[in-house]
Protein backbone atom coordinates (compact mmCIF):
# COMPACT_ATOMS: atom_id res chain seq x y z
CA UNK A 1 0.00 0.00 0.00
CA UNK A 2 2.77 2.56 -0.07
CA UNK A 3 4.39 4.46 -2.71
CA UNK A 4 2.12 5.95 -5.23
CA UNK A 5 0.09 3.18 -6.34
CA UNK A 6 -1.13 3.18 -2.38
CA UNK A 7 -1.82 6.51 -2.29
CA UNK A 8 -4.56 6.17 -5.14
CA UNK A 9 -5.88 3.62 -4.23
CA UNK A 10 -6.62 4.80 -0.20
CA UNK A 11 -7.63 7.97 -1.91
CA UNK A 12 -10.59 5.94 -3.68
CA UNK A 13 -11.57 3.86 -1.01
CA UNK A 14 -11.57 7.95 0.74
CA UNK A 15 -14.25 8.50 -2.07
CA UNK A 16 -15.90 5.22 -2.10
CA UNK A 17 -16.85 6.03 1.88
CA UNK A 18 -17.79 9.45 1.46
CA UNK A 19 -20.22 7.62 -1.04
CA UNK A 20 -21.62 5.16 1.09
CA UNK A 21 -22.32 7.44 4.02
CA UNK A 22 -23.95 9.93 0.90
CA UNK A 23 -26.31 6.90 0.26
CA UNK A 24 -26.98 6.72 4.32
CA UNK A 25 -24.19 3.08 4.37
CA UNK A 26 -21.54 2.28 5.48
CA UNK A 27 -18.18 1.38 3.00
CA UNK A 28 -18.72 -1.68 4.38
CA UNK A 29 -22.52 -2.36 3.64
CA UNK A 30 -21.71 -0.85 0.13
CA UNK A 31 -18.99 -3.39 -0.13
CA UNK A 32 -21.48 -6.15 0.50
CA UNK A 33 -24.54 -5.04 -1.55
CA UNK A 34 -21.61 -4.43 -4.07
CA UNK A 35 -20.39 -8.14 -3.76
CA UNK A 36 -24.08 -9.21 -3.71
CA UNK A 37 -24.91 -7.40 -7.14
CA UNK A 38 -21.97 -8.46 -8.84
CA UNK A 39 -22.99 -10.22 -12.18
CA UNK A 40 -19.71 -12.59 -11.49
CA UNK A 41 -20.19 -13.48 -7.90
CA UNK A 42 -22.47 -16.46 -7.32
CA UNK A 43 -22.50 -16.33 -3.60
CA UNK A 44 -21.79 -13.81 -0.84
CA UNK A 45 -20.66 -15.38 2.49
CA UNK A 46 -21.83 -13.04 5.42
CA UNK A 47 -21.02 -13.82 9.08
CA UNK A 48 -20.93 -12.05 12.63
CA UNK A 49 -19.09 -12.61 16.15
CA UNK A 50 -21.49 -9.41 17.82
CA UNK A 51 -24.99 -8.97 17.30
CA UNK A 52 -24.62 -5.55 15.52
CA UNK A 53 -22.59 -7.14 12.63
CA UNK A 54 -25.92 -9.02 11.73
CA UNK A 55 -28.12 -5.86 12.02
CA UNK A 56 -24.60 -4.25 9.60
CA UNK A 57 -25.13 -7.49 7.36
CA UNK A 58 -29.01 -6.79 6.74
CA UNK A 59 -28.48 -2.96 6.07
CA UNK A 60 -26.21 -4.53 3.53
CA UNK A 61 -29.06 -6.12 2.17
CA UNK A 62 -31.31 -3.23 2.19
CA UNK A 63 -29.00 -1.32 -0.34
CA UNK A 64 -28.57 -3.94 -2.56
CA UNK A 65 -32.56 -4.04 -3.14
CA UNK A 66 -31.92 0.04 -3.69
CA UNK A 67 -29.03 -0.97 -5.77
CA UNK A 68 -29.56 0.68 -9.92
CA UNK A 69 -27.02 1.79 -12.68
CA UNK A 70 -26.83 5.01 -10.74
CA UNK A 71 -25.02 3.60 -8.02
CA UNK A 72 -22.98 0.55 -9.86
CA UNK A 73 -21.68 3.59 -12.57
CA UNK A 74 -20.29 5.79 -9.61
CA UNK A 75 -18.91 3.14 -7.96
CA UNK A 76 -16.88 2.19 -10.97
CA UNK A 77 -16.21 6.13 -11.33
CA UNK A 78 -14.49 6.12 -8.53
CA UNK A 79 -12.54 3.02 -8.36
CA UNK A 80 -11.30 2.94 -11.90
CA UNK A 81 -10.81 -0.43 -12.20
CA UNK A 82 -13.69 -2.05 -14.12
CA UNK A 83 -11.53 -4.93 -15.86
CA UNK A 84 -10.19 -5.05 -19.61
CA UNK A 85 -11.50 -8.30 -20.84
CA UNK A 86 -9.16 -10.10 -23.13
CA UNK A 87 -11.10 -13.22 -23.26
CA UNK A 88 -14.23 -14.26 -25.17
CA UNK A 89 -15.80 -16.98 -22.66
CA UNK A 90 -18.85 -17.33 -24.52
CA UNK A 91 -17.01 -18.37 -27.58
CA UNK A 92 -14.04 -19.72 -26.06
CA UNK A 93 -11.19 -17.49 -27.96
CA UNK A 94 -9.47 -14.38 -27.93
CA UNK A 95 -10.84 -10.58 -28.35
CA UNK A 96 -9.42 -9.21 -31.67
Amino acid sequence: MGGETGQVNMERLRKLGEYAKELGYTQAQLAIAWVIANKDVSTCIMGFSRPEQFDDNIRALELYYKWNDEIENKCKEILHNEPEPDFDWRNYKPFP
